[in-house]
């Protein structure tokens, strides 16, 4: 795993996908204005006829719990381009449409592999109508903590208020998390 700590002041977000052959680490030009992880107990309850007067007549079980849930949001650097401030170029010149599709392509692959083989002399297609190999994970590393999982939901929107930015929201469910702190 290439993303295992960084030495940077301000601790960024970074983004790998667990994958036979990933594309490089990306790490978000803007750290994520909300940032939530929530855990949820899973406990059963089912009630149950006693065969005796002094049996209870429920039964809790405690069951694994839930996976951990995260949610972030956040916002593009601003689309600036060799002529300035830009939106209609800025598929083109500017570094934060390039981080921010480089993102959505993680959210779009979501950890999977496909198979690359030769049929009939042509390649096969890879991604969206491409045949799935095997699955791996998204891996994202934040405040010395490592999260492995897949995206549940991504969501763009543009605002009038802010003309040179895309705000971002994922959900991201959470299959092992390491800390880097404590080995």
């Amino acid at each position: 795993m290439n993303i295992v700590g960084s030495n940077l002041p301000s601790k960024p977000m970074f983004f790998e996908l667990a994958i036979d052959i990933p594309p490089p680490i990306l790490t978000l030009a803007i750290n994520p204005r909300d940032f939530n992880k929530t855990f949820t107990k899973k406990v059963t309850e089912s009630r149950i006829r006693p065969r005796m007067r002094n049996i209870g007549s429920y039964m809790h079980n405690f069951d694994y719990d839930e996976l951990d849930v995260m949610t972030c949001s956040g916002s593009s650097a601003m689309f600036y381009g060799p002529r300035g401030l830009t939106t209609s170029g800025r598929t083109i010149n500017t570094l934060a449409f390039k981080n921010l599709k480089s993102l959505v392509e993680i959210y779009r692959n979501n950890g999977r592999n496909y198979n690359t083989h030769v049929r009939r002399g042509a390649p096969m297609v890879t991604g969206g109508s491409g045949l799935i190999k095997s699955v791996g994970r998204v891996i994202i590393a934040y405040d010395n903590i490592i999260y492995k999982g897949s995206f549940d939901s991504f969501s763009l929107s543009e605002n009038d208020q802010k003309p040179f930015n895309i705000e971002f929201n994922y959900q991201f469910v959470i299959s092992d998390t390491i800390d880097v702190r404590n080995p």
